[in-house]
Formats: structure tokens, C-alpha cells, sequence
């Protein structure tokens, strides 16, 4: 086979990929129960309930080289930097709040955009494919709790829960189905005059780097066996968003109320042991 045609095998091979593996198409980066949230977000898929991201590269060979191994055709470098720099555009893409995204907190700190590249350098390689004609494609994986999390969230030194009665509740979840809530990384739960009852201040920053400041799942009687909320979670029925356009939630002030005193005598919720339920 002469150089030119070599090279449109390659090409069309490479454009192939792209069709089913490239940017267009990002769905199924994460490969789990339908009951999880998953967003798809431009780059990548961000999973609310794992909070981890995931993101996609693609390497195509080098024409000029005939013999079509991926390593010796820098095909799977390449493929690392793309999905690596796409990883980035998916946490630039990841709200904090309703208010605010990872890539202003990133704009306006020189050190959290450098300890943000130091972190994805650090990324996981979950799945690696090679093709045929030496195309290879490759799946990263960063999670968003640990130091991703605790560089743009401020938490209060707060100690652990120590509960000796069995009957003490032992988590939180919020049921918000029918309101049409969205999943940001850190939302606000208010009472019916807006103020705060839980946030990411309220966790400890131990707790804040195990496991976030809440989970996300599709269904109640799942998120009740869930082992970030306990044996023994309390179950409180979101009444409405904040806002147009808000992701934070308001609960009864009966349910206030109850959660205040939780907090206040037990550090309920330290560890941020909180899922919402969301549709």
C-alpha cells in the first residue's frame, strides 16, 4: 500500500472514531444504574451521585509511520493529553452553586488554577480501546470530593458525631421530586424565610474531602440504603426552590427546625452525610 492511500485508511479510520467516540458523543463515560444522576456536560459526564468526573480522549496514528502500533505512533499520547485537557473543560463546567462555576473560582485564583492542573495530571485511566488502524481512545477519571472539592469550599473545624443511641438519625435525605431540581456541587437547604440550614459550612473539612457536601440519587428507598446517610437517615420533603433559575432548596420550617437541633447537639452532618433525591 503507497503512503497516500496508508494515510486515507488512517483518516477515515480516525474520523470513524470520532463519529462514535468523539466530542459529539459522550454519553455512557459512566456505565451504571439509570438511577444514578449522570450530567453530560459539553466534555464530559459528571456523576452526582459517585461525584466523580469522567472525561474522553481520542489518539489518531501518525500516517508517516507504517508500522500501526499505538505506542510507536504516540496514538495513545495523544489520545491521554485530549482526554486530560477535556477533563479540564468539564470541571470548568461543574456549578459550585447557581451562582457561580469551577472555571470563574479557577479564573480568579492563580493557585487553585494551579493546584487544578496538578490534580488532573493525577487523573485516573479507567479504559483504554485500541482499534484496527492503531486509532486509540481513553477514559480518565478524577473524583470531585478530596482536595478537588476542598480547594473552592470553605468548611467549618467541626468534630465528628459521636451517637451511642442506635435510634439517633444518622444522616439526611432530602426528597425534592417535583420540583425540578438540578444537581450543583454545593447547594444551600433553607427554611421558608431563606436562611441557611445546611451548606458546605456546616461540614467538617474531613468530612467535606470523604465525600462532598451531598449526594445525588433517582430514587428514595435506594438513597435509604445508601452508606453515606446511615441506618437511621432523616427524611425531609423539599417544598420548592429558592428561586427562579436557583438550585437551592427550601424545606418547612417544622423540618428546620428539627435539623437545627440535630446539628446544634449531635455535629449531625459533619461528615456530610446528606443524599437528595431528585427526579
Amino acid at each position: 500500500m503507497n503512503k497516500l492511500a496508508h494515510f486515507l485508511v488512517i483518516f477515515l479510520g480516525s474520523i470513524l472514531i470520532s463519529l462514535f467516540f468523539g466530542e459529539s458523543s459522550h454519553g455512557g463515560l459512566f456505565k451504571n444504574s439509570p438511577l444514578e444522576v449522570i450530567e453530560v456536560m459539553g466534555h464530559g459526564e459528571v456523576n452526582w451521585t459517585r461525584l466523580t468526573i469522567r472525561a474522553m480522549g481520542n489518539g489518531i496514528p501518525n500516517p508517516q509511520v507504517s508500522e500501526l502500533s499505538p505506542t510507536t505512533l504516540g496514538a495513545d499520547r495523544e489520545a491521554k493529553k485530549e482526554a486530560l485537557e477535556n477533563l479540564l473543560k468539564t470541571i470548568k463546567a461543574v456549578p459550585i452553586d447557581f451562582r457561580i462555576t469551577f472555571q470563574q473560582k479557577i479564573e480568579e485564583s492563580d493557585v487553585i488554577s494551579s493546584k487544578v492542573q496538578e490534580l488532573i495530571r493525577s487523573a485516573e485511566i479507567i479504559e483504554t480501546t485500541y482499534f484496527s488502524d492503531g486509532g486509540v481512545k481513553i477514559i480518565v477519571e478524577l473524583p470531585l470530593f478530596g482536595p478537588l472539592i476542598n480547594l473552592i469550599l470553605t468548611t467549618a473545624e467541626r468534630k465528628a458525631a459521636v451517637r451511642v443511641d442506635e435510634k439517633a438519625n444518622t444522616g439526611v435525605i432530602i426528597d425534592t421530586r417535583g420540583l425540578k431540581a438540578t444537581p450543583v456541587l454545593a447547594p444551600k437547604i433553607m427554611d421558608e424565610e431563606g436562611k441557611e440550614v445546611y451548606s458546605s459550612s456546616f461540614i467538617s473539612s474531613e468530612g467535606l474531602g470523604k465525600w462532598g457536601v451531598v449526594g445525588y440519587l433517582r430514587d428514595l428507598s435506594l438513597s435509604q440504603k445508601e452508606k453515606r446517610v446511615g441506618k437511621n437517615p432523616l427524611i425531609v420533603k423539599g417544598i420548592r426552590l429558592a428561586g427562579p433559575g436557583s438550585r437551592d432548596i427550601i424545606i418547612s420550617n417544622a423540618d428546620a427546625q428539627k435539623l437545627r437541633a440535630l446539628i446544634k447537639d449531635h455535629s449531625f452532618l459533619s461528615n456530610g452525610e446528606a443524599i437528595i433525591v431528585i427526579d
